[in-house]
């Protein structure tokens, strides 16, 4: 499995044909809650808050692109970014997770950096809308349809 980000603006390392100069990222968290009540003896009638939609967390290994992420964290405008996690197959890379972000600001960009190797770095995306598609493949790795789902945080609705 492999993770790549998308931010417009932003020209990464991968060299893999579907993803081509995108960012590599090692990992991602991502969290969404909303606060839930229930009264004693009344277990249908919960009542809840609106969504807190989290910010999505990322690394990387420091690239040529680690400028110019630190660069957004600081002064950077909306922009659309795109999270594609992907597997392997016989027929090539196939994209099983699509998020589309609209209007993300890189919020957090931090370094950690020790003897053992090349810097990771972490970043944060902050984001308006948030759009995602799961992609499951049979045996024969066809695509079997997607399973939408999205939410419009500036406008609080279900998309």
């Amino acid at each position: 499995m492999a993770i790549y980000l998308k931010i417009d603006g932003v020209e990464g390392d991968v060299t893999e044909s579907t993803h081509t100069n995108w960012v590599e990222c090692d990992s991602m968290s991502w969290n969404v809650s909303r606060g839930l009540s229930t009264k004693p003896g009344q277990g249908k009638d919960r009542e809840s808050t609106s969504p807190s939609i989290g910010e999505i967390t990322l690394t990387t290994k420091m690239d040529k692109t680690s400028p110019i992420l630190f660069s957004e964290a600081c002064v950077g405008q909306g922009k659309t970014a795109l999270i594609h996690m992907v597997q392997t197959s016989p027929n090539g890379i196939e994209t099983y997770m699509e998020y589309t972000l609209t209007n993300t600001l890189v919020s957090e960009y931090s370094i950690l950096a020790d003897e053992n190797g090349r810097p990771s770095e972490t970043i944060k995306l902050n984001f308006t809308k948030v759009e995602m598609k799961y992609t499951p493949w049979d045996e024969s790795h066809r695509p079997e349809g997607s399973v939408p789902a999205g939410y419009d945080i500036a406008l609080g609705v279900k998309l």
